[in-house]
C-alpha cells in the first residue's frame, strides 16, 4: 500500500486491485461481530444488485483487522463492479482528518504516483464529511465517495457506469443506513 507524504494509506491501489482480493468466510452474526466482514454486511449482494441494477457474477472479500479495515466488491457483467472499503476508527474526529487529507492530498498523489489529473469536490449531505475524488474522461477512470459517520470510513469506487456519483451516494446511503 502507497503512504503520502503525511502518513495516510492511499486509496487508489485498493480501487485498482479489486481482482486481486482474497475471499474469506463470511460468518453470521450482527453488525460489528469480529468474525464478520464488516463491508459484506454493510452492503449485501442483495443491495449492490439492486444499486447496480444487474446479476452480481462475483464477489471478493479482504480484510485487514490490525488496522480496522474490510472490504467488499461485487462485480458484474460488462466491467461494471462496486467496492465498498469500510474501517472502524477511534474517533469520528479521525475519520474528519483523514478526509481533510483526501480532499487536501489527492490531486497531488494521483498526478505524482499515477500521473492522473483527478477532480476533489466536497459533497454535502452525507455522513458528517464526504468528498468525491474522480476523473473526467480519463483512464483508468477514477470514481472515489469517502464518506465518515460516527466512528466509521466508507469508500465506495464505482466503475463501468455513467452516473458513478449517483450510483456512488445510493450506495453509501444504503450503508450509512445501517450504521449504528
Amino acid at each position: 500500500m502507497m503512504r503520502t507524504s503525511s502518513g495516510f494509506a492511499l486509496r487508489f491501489p485498493v480501487t485498482l486491485a479489486v481482482a486481486g482480493m482474497v475471499a474469506v468466510a463470511v460468518p453470521k452474526g450482527g453488525l460489528g461481530a469480529p468474525s464478520e466482514n464488516l463491508a459484506c454486511t454493510l452492503l449485501t449482494e442483495a443491495d449492490a444488485a439492486e444499486i447496480m441494477g444487474g446479476k452480481v457474477e462475483s464477489t471478493s472479500r479482504d480484510e485487514n483487522k490490525e488496522y480496522g479495515h474490510a472490504s467488499c466488491g461485487y462485480s458484474f457483467v460488462g466491467f461494471k463492479s462496486v467496492t465498498l472499503n469500510v474501517w472502524r476508527l477511534k474517533t469520528e474526529q479521525e475519520g474528519v482528518r483523514r478526509l481533510q487529507s483526501v480532499e487536501k492530498d489527492s490531486k497531488a498523489d494521483f498526478k505524482e504516483q499515477m500521473n492522473i489529473d483527478v477532480t476533489v469536490r466536497r459533497i454535502e449531505g452525507l455522513g458528517s464529511s464526504a468528498v468525491w475524488v474522480f476523473t473526467e474522461g480519463e483512464e483508468p477512470r477514477i470514481s472515489q465517495l469517502d464518506v465518515v459517520k460516527g466512528r466509521y470510513r466508507l469508500l465506495t469506487n464505482v466503475f463501468g457506469v455513467s452516473d458513478t456519483l449517483g450510483i456512488s451516494k445510493k450506495l453509501a446511503q444504503r450503508v450509512l443506513a445501517k450504521l449504528p
